[in-house]
């Protein structure tokens, strides 16, 4: 069975599972839909540590926040930026134009498990090995220490906002029949675990 991720990145990650059925002679598409915290926090720090890069709208809600001048959060951050969990990895053996042929990094795979992962426990647990111990160790300190402050931050005030948000996605993807719209981008964005698409508003 294959799984394509989207993720919508507002200040909650929406993560969309969508499944390929085998079983069937036509090729079709269920999409489950999920507010997936691991991504938000993975998401949240990289932000903090790129300055905004990666959310622009996230940085400038953060900056405009108390907890721009914690200095417990600034530490942590400190602590994300100096530890590498980057590694660059090949696969062989594939066709030069597929996309696993191209150089790829463990930071994807975090991306993607985060994605995958329902609480931290898990994705701490699904990641094992993907860098070395000590800093997989570190990076979940890390983890652990930020998760109470983007509570407060973020996830408490605004989950039941993304929720009403979620069902109302829900209900536009029946609407526009998205299961049968992804079936012609799998090939384009394929990958060992299923098409991985990230959209960001």
């Amino acid at each position: 069975m294959k799984c394509v991720i989207i993720t919508l990145v507002t200040i909650l990650g929406f993560v969309f599972l969508p499944f390929k059925s085998h079983a069937q002679a036509e090729e079709t598409y269920t999409i489950q839909y999920q507010i997936n915290k691991p991504y938000c926090l993975l998401n949240f720090m990289e932000t903090l540590k790129t300055n905004g890069y990666y959310g622009p709208t996230l940085f400038k809600y953060y900056k405009d926040s108390t907890l721009n001048d914690n200095e417990d959060l600034a530490n942590l951050v400190k602590q994300y930026q100096r530890l590498n969990i980057g590694y660059s990895y090949e696969f062989n053996g594939y066709p030069e134009y597929r996309f696993m042929a191209k150089g790829k990094s463990t930071r994807d795979l975090f991306y993607t498990l985060s994605a995958k992962a329902e609480t931290l426990a898990e994705f701490k647990q699904i990641t094992a090995g993907i860098i070395p111990f000590y800093k997989h160790q570190q990076l979940f300190e890390i983890f652990e220490a930020v998760e109470p402050m983007y509570d407060e931050l973020i996830w408490d005030q605004y989950y039941d906002v993304a929720q009403k948000r979620l069902r109302e996605l829900e209900e536009y993807s029946q609407q526009v029949n998205l299961e049968e719209k992804l079936s012609n981008y799998e090939k384009i964005f394929s990958t060992a675990a299923g098409p991985l698409i990230f959209l960001s508003f």
